[in-house]
């Protein structure tokens, strides 16, 4: 797994205030927080999620477990909280 960015363990019970949609063309789960500007993206395919701010990756992980794509979630609405409105 690599990442740019440390990950935050996500409490018990946690669900991330996304919206997410599905493109069965590229095979693809988007996952865009409110506003628009922290998005993140999983490939159906490999497995593999790779977030973006404003169209900057900042984070990118292979092989991705269930448990991982919550904490990514999670780390991306504490860290960049400031751009979630």
């Amino acid at each position: 797994m690599l990442s740019t960015i440390n990950l935050l363990t996500a409490p018990t019970g946690y669900i991330p205030e996304v919206e997410t949609t599905h493109n069965e063309l590229t095979k693809e789960i988007r996952q865009t927080f409110k506003g628009g500007r922290v998005v993140f993206t999983v490939s159906k395919i490999t497995c593999a999620g790779e977030a973006k701010v404003d169209g900057r990756s900042v984070g990118h992980w292979e092989d991705m477990a269930v448990g991982d794509w919550g904490n990514i979630l999670y780390t991306l609405s504490k860290k960049f909280n400031y751009l979630i409105h």
